[in-house]
């Protein structure tokens, strides 16, 4: 284990020893990459399990972000798709031996899904879900599951059964909420592609806050309604979507039309903690009842007695040319110090929309590069809320954390969304 000292566990797996040189190019491999590997027979789908297992292991300590590993069931499935491919020389289907991380929502038969409430410790679903369903006819092997909040309903990951997680790029920072254990795991290369869902920033807050990739798509897209919730009567429709740590390269043209900003946070800000307390919490209150167990720090139930206000809507395109995508910050901040994520309203803008949405890293938080300018410099805070965001930053509590952008194009856009990722990247 690495010395307390030190808050940056990427650089030390890759300088602790613990993997070996095969297990680094299995586990540093693009999933495609890894797709055409087991389909030549050059790795076996145990080979490449065992080798991400491996880096699993390393990560759970440094950051916690496993609820079970299922090392049983992957590993079964590893040798039914060898046995298959060895007899028939043919892959079962298009993600054929590659493992996937699931967070705690999805439903896997026999494999519990908490929400991060105690009283859920020992829930085992009778059938997997949908999506689950899918993807392991098309070959995947599922071979653990990811830590999320309490009730999901935070923007940090912390709940009482698993504990809390942290971004491995700064351990005194959080993972984030509520795909935190997802971002945690795949940052560290523990994962190839994980499966996460958000209906407020879940997905793209967790590749923010983890430096990875993350496309929130559409409605529908992807199936999500049988995975589990806190609440079932949310009127934002939540997505499921996927979370990698790379994308392949492409180059294109691409010209940038400013928008203009509007002073719309606090309404819009209102608008979403009244949707998701339109219950007055009760959703929650009886499920934290059946265990007695207290309510995380991070929770904070909205108050429900005034009107709920209406957001001033986002100008789409005051220049009159066409716009395909928008190029907006993934969070008004970088990942949090633990128990002070209050704030999340950049990433509920394409929830509100029901728009596609993904993100993309950009660099880390840098000492020298990223003075915090003495009086503020040039910053005119949009709202209260903006001017509170501000007052939090350091660039030495900040270090080393992810610095990520998100892409937000109109509904069913996700291919040109993660065409823009690429133009980006490139």
């Amino acid at each position: 284990m690495p010395h307390l000292t030190v808050t940056n566990v990427v650089e030390w797996l890759y300088k602790s020893g613990q993997l070996s040189a095969r297990q680094i190019e299995i586990t540093d491999s693009e999933p495609s990459q890894l797709l055409k590997m087991l389909a030549s027979g050059a790795w076996t789908a145990q080979e490449v399990l065992l080798a991400f297992i491996a880096r699993r292991i390393i990560a759970h300590p440094l950051t916690n972000p496993l609820t079970d590993p299922m090392f049983g069931q992957g590993f079964r499935r590893a040798v039914e798709l060898d046995d298959y491919h060895r007899r028939t020389g043919k892959t079962v289907g298009p993600f054929h031996g590659l493992p996937i991380s699931l967070k705690d929502v999805f439903n896997i038969q026999g494999m519990p899904t908490t929400l991060g409430f105690v009283a859920r410790a020992n829930v085992h679903p009778l059938h997997s879900g949908e999506l689950v369903n899918r993807l392991s006819a098309a070959g995947a092997i599922f071979y653990c599951k990811t830590n999320i909040p309490q009730s999901l309903m935070s923007g940090e990951c912390h709940n009482f059964l698993f504990g809390r997680t942290a971004t491995p790029y700064n351990t005194t920072l959080s993972a984030g909420g509520s795909s935190g254990g997802e971002g945690s795991l795949i940052a560290l290369g523990g994962s190839p592609l994980g499966i996460g869902s958000d209906i407020a920033g879940s997905i793209r807050t967790r590749a923010n806050f983890n430096g990875i990739y993350g496309l929130c798509p559409t409605n529908g897209r992807l199936p999500l309604h049988d995975a589990e919730q806190s609440n079932a009567g949310y009127l934002i429709n939540g997505v499921a979507g996927p979370l990698s740590k790379i994308i392949d390269r492409l180059e294109a043209g691409v010209q940038v039309v400013d928008v203009q900003l509007f002073d719309g946070t606090e309404g819009m800000w209102e608008m979403i903690t009244h949707i998701f307390s339109a219950d007055g919490g009760n959703a929650f209150r009886e499920e934290i009842a059946k265990s007695g167990e207290p309510i995380s720090e991070e929770i904070e139930l909205a108050n429900t007695q005034d009107a709920m206000n209406v957001a001033e809507n986002i100008i789409l395109d005051r220049t009159g040319r066409p716009v395909d995508v928008f190029v907006l910050p993934s969070g008004c901040r970088v990942a949090s110090p633990h128990g002070t994520m209050k704030y999340w309203l950049y990433k509920s803008i394409s929830d509100i929309l029901d728009w596609t949405c993904a993100t993309i890293p950009v660099g880390h938080v840098d000492l020298l590069k990223d003075p915090k300018p003495s009086n503020g410099g040039d910053f005119k805070p949009l709202s209260s809320l903006d001017r509170d965001n501000w007052n939090l930053y350091s660039p030495e509590l900040y270090s080393d954390a992810p610095i990520c952008l998100q892409v937000l194009g109109q509904k069913f856009t996700e291919e040109k969304v993660v065409a823009c990722l690429r133009v980006i990247e490139a």
